[in-house]
């Protein structure tokens, strides 16, 4: 091409111009040789690293893009956004080809005279003599296909052309959906509140829980053979039992060593845990009964492996005072049994809001010795939909943004009301409803919520297009593996 060309940055010149050959920097590491490599494909059209290819073709764009953005170009990013790129345009253009839509030759010409135009932005026949007639007939072909995929887009999603309010093109909003949305944020709500930490739970309820559960927190000592299946496990089983292999030799030759040490020690010895490894959680009771020194038969796991016990000694009662079992049986409360967190907590809250009923709020705070906090107004929105304003809650309410309940109850009190508890996250709560705002309705708001709208939409079909069965995602392994190959 010839110097003087002019080219204008539009949302379909820089397809035109992305067609210009180009040579991938080499800082991409292995990954980007242009060699052909098939990283999937979609509808039965292989996505490539063929030179001009739409994927090479994309993973150029997206390193030019980074570089003249000034951003770190990670190669792992930009392959993938190229790949998601690549099969989104096919997946689009199937769409539209399914239609019968054909791209009109005057839409391409009205294209390309986007390119050649001078500095005033109008058309200068001049400059378009200065470029060959084949690559102007290569740009047509390319422009063929992105605009076929610019159909879809407009169609679906709309664009920026408007006529009044609505766009041309795309789903249109009704004022009805709008306003339900506005007043969707229209009442923000403010509380005061305390929490109990779950983390707060006192050692002496530890304490009585292990002593009331000892079976729970024996202690045993065990080595292991983890076969793949049963009939490999009792082959192994038989080859010790007629000494041709000991089982410690066994370990390293048939073991995935899954659960255990390199040497065939088991990892996990409380009582528990050990019950938790097995499908049928009654083969416990053959592990107990077998003597010291003999072998299981094959008991089936969890993971469907099958597991061949060595007792090396009797089990032993956990001691309680010994501070790593002590974490230990923390743990297990904590993860196995945090409703018995729940309710100690929650009958703190009933003690403390039947305080707060009587007298007030803050001097129910002072008697217990808990710290009243405060909630800034927010607008009742569950999952933190950015359409609505964003609630961000503080480390004692973590997750509350998703927390249907805490929702509910923050939503359904009278002002001045105190509730009762409710969990969120680690925490136990109680809020009192404080203050609420109202927000002043907003004229332009149809212009925010239909961008976003639009982007979730947008969203949608392209995961969508993701889990189709039309696309074959070999891209992970292909990208490691070329990547590998490279070093």
């Amino acid at each position: 091409m010839k110097k003087g060309v002019l080219y204008t940055v539009g949302s379909i010149i820089i397809l035109v111009i992305s067609f210009i050959a180009f040579i991938l920097p080499s800082s991409l590491g292995g990954a980007a040789e242009m060699n052909g490599t098939v990283y999937g494909e979609y509808n039965g059209r292989k996505i490539s690293t063929k030179q001009g290819s739409d994927f090479t073709q994309a993973i150029a764009n997206h390193y030019n893009s980074a570089k003249n953005n000034g951003t770190e170009t990670q190669t792992g990013t930009i392959y993938y956004s190229a790949f998601y790129d690549t099969v989104t345009k096919y997946a689009y253009e199937d769409f539209v080809n399914a239609s019968g839509y054909k791209v009109p030759e005057e839409a391409i010409n009205r294209t390309i005279r986007q390119v050649f135009t001078d500095e005033n932005g109008n058309y200068d026949k001049k400059l378009s003599r200065q470029v060959e007639a084949s690559t102007i007939a290569e740009w047509k072909k390319q422009l063929a296909g992105d605009l076929i995929g610019q159909r879809f887009s407009d169609d679906i999603f709309g664009e920026s052309k408007t006529l009044g309010k609505e766009s041309i093109y795309g789903i249109k909003s009704s004022d009805a959906e709008t306003a339900f949305l506005e007043n969707l944020a229209s009442e923000k709500r403010g509380f005061d509140y305390i929490a109990y930490s779950k983390a707060d739970y006192p050692d002496e309820e530890i304490n009585k829980f292990a002593a009331s559960n000892k079976d729970k927190f024996r202690k045993y000592d065990f080595s292991l053979i983890v076969c793949d299946s049963k009939t490999t496990a009792e082959k192994v089983l038989n080859r010790i039992t007629k000494e041709e292999i000991t089982f410690e030799d066994a370990v390293p030759e048939y073991s995935s060593m899954y659960y255990s040490s390199t040497e065939g020690k088991l990892l996990n010895d409380f009582e528990y845990q050990i019950e938790n490894m097995l499908k049928n959680k009654e083969d416990m009771n053959q592990l107990k009964d077998i003597a010291v020194g003999s072998l299981s038969l094959p008991l089936e796991s969890l993971n469907d492996e099958f597991l061949i016990f060595k007792k090396n000694a009797s089990p032993v009662d956990c001691d309680i005072t010994n501070d790593e079992n002590f974490k230990a049986i923390r743990q297990y409360v904590s993860t196995y049994e945090s409703g018995l967190i729940e309710d100690y907590f929650s009958a703190k809250a009933v003690q403390f809001t039947t305080k707060a009923l009587n007298s007030d709020f803050d001097a129910a705070c002072e008697e217990y010795g808990l710290t009243k906090k405060s909630i800034a107004p927010f607008a009742l929105n569950y999952g933190n939909v950015s359409v609505l304003g964003t609630f961000s809650p503080g480390e004692d309410l973590e997750g509350a943004q998703n927390n249907e309940n805490f929702l509910k109850t923050a939503f359904s009190m009278k002002m001045e009301e105190i509730s009762s508890p409710v969990v969120v996250g680690n925490n136990i709560v109680v809020l009192k409803f404080t203050n609420t705002e109202s927000v002043e309705k907003d004229e332009t708001a149809y212009l925010t919520f239909n961008a976003q709208l639009d982007g979730y939409d947008r969203s949608s079909v392209n995961q969508a297009i993701l889990k189709s069965p039309k696309l074959k995602d070999n891209f992970l392994n292909t990208f490691y593996q070329q990547m590998y190959d490279a070093e």
